[in-house]
């Protein structure tokens, strides 16, 4: 006697299957081994427009175009030997002509004894996506060629940047040159003078002709930190190890004179590091610095000056510091970020002379030389510059 219950969900199993199919948003074909459609569901006839009544009976060309006929057979071959065939990218005709980008996944068909024969096939239409990768590669494409014409735009104005700047480097040397030289004539002149016909001026006339000759020697310095200011900003400064004790003792010797008129001592510390620098910039930098020291004094004290290093990260730091301590008469803290700026003077005056560009050479410097600077200060307790670059 039959089993009426198995029969019962054999086919409430094949109804649910039945009706997957028929739901689902991907056409989903079936054909025999010779190519011939034997099912099409929903979803074929939504994607390629046949109803199945059009398409059932007929060969699976009516949805390949003329020029991939070719892909039937191969396809064909490898079902009859077994072989399933995933997400292969292809194109497909629908009804109306339009061209469907699919993936199809082809699965064999088998028979109750095993034998294949046919083939079931999902093909997902993939037309916007291939649309949307299309689109991607295009812009991809469009912004490489942008990158390459935006590198080359930059290159060019770059070479033109480079040749104004060094035409401008050179006026502005030309014009420095042409302005030092009426200076020079103007503190010569005043100096003859005030020698050769001293009984001309009276004493308010011989101030007055200092004056003239001091304003003159401020320019000039002005003008030549200017210049240093700027070779600093564009010049090359390649690096050598370099031994600080050295270029600190041939500051010392160079400013013996400010030294001595300062009545300051000056300490140099043993085991001043090896670092990588470009010699003539680090002399500038120590240069200003121990300047400073012997300017910014307090009359009232003998003036005192320190160079030493300092480790700012214990052994095996790449970075060493070189520090220049003074007792002068320091600044306030809140002027800390301000004092490294060009021009900028907190001890303006006839007492303390200066250019106002002397730290900002030091700190474009140590930048240029791939290091850092900073200062420690108090107002009538001195001042801590310090400068860290790289161990040579």
């Amino acid at each position: 006697m039959p089993d009426l219950k198995e029969d019962s969900n054999e086919w409430l199993a094949a109804s649910r299957l039945a009706a997957i199919v028929d739901s689902c948003d991907d056409a989903i074909i079936s054909k025999d081994l010779d190519g011939y459609i034997t099912s099409w569901n929903k979803g074929a006839e939504r994607i390629f427009g046949y109803a199945a009544k059009e398409a059932i009976g007929k060969h699976i060309t009516i949805i390949i175009p003329t020029e991939r006929h070719k892909e039937e057979p191969a396809i064909l071959e490898r079902l009859r030997k077994g072989e399933r065939v995933d997400h292969y990218e292809t194109v497909r005709v629908a009804k109306d002509g339009r061209q469907i980008s699919i993936s199809l996944t082809i699965s064999p068909i088998r028979d109750e004894k095993g034998h294949i024969v046919g083939a079931s096939k999902i093909a997902r239409d993939i037309t916007q996506q291939k649309s949307s990768e299309a689109a991607v590669q295009q812009a991809q494409a469009q912004l490489r060629e942008y990158a390459v014409t935006l590198e080359d735009r930059v290159a060019e104005r770059t070479k033109r940047l480079e040749e104004v700047v060094k035409s401008l480097e050179g006026l502005s040397y030309s014009i420095a040159h042409d302005l030092r030289a009426p200076l020079r004539a103007i503190e010569g002149m005043t100096e003859i003078l005030l020698e050769d016909h001293p009984k001309q001026f009276d004493e308010s006339g011989q101030r007055v002709a200092q004056e003239i000759i001091k304003s003159v020697r401020r320019m000039d310095n002005l003008i030549t930190d200017l210049m240093n200011y700027g070779r600093l900003s564009h010049g090359e400064l390649p690096s050598v190890s370099v031994h600080v004790d050295e270029v600190v003792r041939q500051v010392a010797r160079n400013l013996r004179a400010e030294i001595e008129a300062a009545n300051a001592s000056i300490e140099i510390a043993a085991g001043l590091p090896v670092v990588k620098a470009h010699w003539t910039t680090l002399e500038q930098v120590v240069t200003n610095l121990v300047g400073n020291a012997v300017k910014f004094i307090d009359p009232t004290k003998p003036a005192k000056v320190r160079i030493y290093a300092t480790d700012t990260a214990g052994p095996g730091n790449d970075f060493a510091r070189v520090v220049v301590e003074d007792n002068g008469i320091g600044f306030s803290p809140e002027f800390r970020d301000r004092i490294y700026l060009i021009f900028e003077r907190l001890h303006a005056g006839n007492k303390y002379p200066g250019t106002g560009i002397g730290l900002a050479i030091v700190q474009k410097g140590i930048e240029r030389m791939g290091g850092r600077t900073g200062v420690e200060s108090e107002s009538g307790k001195g001042s801590k510059f310090w400068f860290e670059l790289p161990r040579g």
